[in-house]
């Protein structure tokens, strides 16, 4: 489900400036326009039948139905514009060298992590970014 591809990044320390960046990679993951539609229709399904389901607890449905129909809406619309996502990636600290564990996310020229091993603020940069 999705073409695959890797796109290279910068790692930069936002603390210390004077460290080199490190090189790593993003997994992304990109749909084409069926795909997106089938991803839509499955979230809104799947929200629809929350809405149902929620229709069946006492008094807490006048609140919970309306607002699982607008999350409906709301998600599946998000789907469709979304073209691409980042599933992983990888790299390393320019701090501490510790290897760097990416979570997935929208696509964005810049991204700002912490490592886990020392704490220190990082800025991924795409390589297309100069």
């Amino acid at each position: 489900m999705g073409d695959r591809s890797k796109i290279p990044v910068k790692i930069h320390s936002r603390d210390r400036r004077d460290r080199s960046p490190q090189d790593g990679y993003l997994e992304v993951v990109s749909w084409s326009k069926p795909e997106r539609v089938r991803n839509a229709v499955r979230s809104f399904g799947m929200w629809i039948g929350i809405a149902f389901g929620c229709a069946l607890i006492p008094f807490w449905h006048f609140l919970l139905v309306p607002v699982a129909v607008m999350l409906a809406f709301t998600v599946a619309l998000k789907k469709l514009e979304e073209q691409s996502s980042v599933q992983n990636g990888t790299g390393l600290c320019p701090e501490c060298k510790a290897p760097l564990k990416i979570e997935g996310g929208t696509i964005k020229q810049r991204t700002l992590e912490t490592c886990a091993r020392c704490f220190h603020s990082l800025e991924i940069k795409t390589q297309t970014e100069d």
